[in-house]
């Protein structure tokens, strides 16, 4: 996180003058920049949604915890909200991001209506602008925009307010970090949200001077596509193998195959290895 920043230079103690008139009132780093920096998107997701389960995060007079979740899980259907109870209350996988794209689902979301549920549900609209910043493949570059300096400023906001509000009921010089510690998003998390967002502006210029617009795809700066790689290379494993290590020369030997795998899984229509289903469809094929 510290090279990220330091290689993004943020924030920049002073203005650039390369960043453009109508940028530079809130463009905190360096405008002409050789190496762009960006953290993994879905692990952003993940670490706010587990701020939200691990803090109270103050809005306001309002505050946004687990508890506010866990009591509309237990007044609404499961078949409603499709998530339960146990994923929220324990979330043992840290690193789980299906909890995240659950949670800030609009059926969650519009669901929450009374008062003091705004807060939370003001929190999970973050997380989606996250997911619609630099995860959802079928936004514009207008709507990525928007979502990703909408959590720039609605953070940049959040964290003044908790400082001025410190300020006028507490003098001691190290309530504020206390305060931030307990009512904040982490300040890892605040930075990633900072990174991401200068540098996909940065990446969205080089690409159009360069006149390479279509080489903007932020879906793609993420390690999840390594990660689906690396899982498809471990599962080509013989029957009742239990060995998962491979070596370079195994994995040359093993990428024809992934090759035809992953051509066939993006090419082909409807195209799932879903298991669950084909056993549904011969069990009732049989009862028949």
């Amino acid at each position: 996180m510290k090279t990220m920043q330091f290689t993004s230079n943020i924030p920049c103690l002073s203005k650039d003058p390369d960043c453009p008139a109508e940028f530079s009132w809130c463009f905190y780093g360096t405008w002409q920049s050789s190496f762009l920096s960006f953290q993994d998107a879905t692990h952003m997701a993940v670490k706010a949604i587990r701020s939200l389960l691990t803090r109270e995060l103050k809005f306001g007079s309002s505050i946004a915890s687990k508890a506010v979740l866990l009591a509309l899980i237990r007044q609404t259907s499961k078949a409603v909200l499709r998530i339960t109870e146990d994923e929220i209350s324990t979330n043992k996988d840290r690193m789980n991001y299906d909890i995240a794209e659950k949670a800030c689902h609009p059926r969650v979301t519009q669901e929450l209506k009374r008062p003091e549920e705004q807060a939370t549900k003001e929190f999970l609209f973050l997380i989606q602008h996250i997911i619609n910043a630099y995860i959802d493949p079928s936004k514009t570059i207008k709507e990525r925009f928007y979502s990703a300096w909408y959590l720039v400023f609605f953070c940049r906001m959040w964290k003044l307010f908790l400082e001025c509000g410190i300020k006028y009921s507490d003098s001691r010089p190290d309530a504020f970090k206390a305060i931030l510690q307990k009512k904040f998003i982490t300040y890892n998390l605040h930075s990633c949200i900072e990174i991401n967002a200068h540098n996909l502006l940065i990446f969205h210029n080089q690409m159009r001077s360069s006149n390479n617009p279509n080489l903007f795809l932020p879906t793609l700066l993420n390690s999840q596509h390594c990660e689906k790689t690396f899982r498809s290379l471990r599962s080509m494993s013989t029957t009742k193998s239990t060995v998962v290590s491979f070596n370079i020369k195994e994995i040359l030997q093993k990428a024809q195959r992934l090759k035809i795998l992953e051509e066939t899984q993006t090419t082909t229509e409807n195209f799932a290895f879903n298991e669950k289903k084909n056993k549904t469809n011969i069990s009732s094929q049989m009862n028949s």
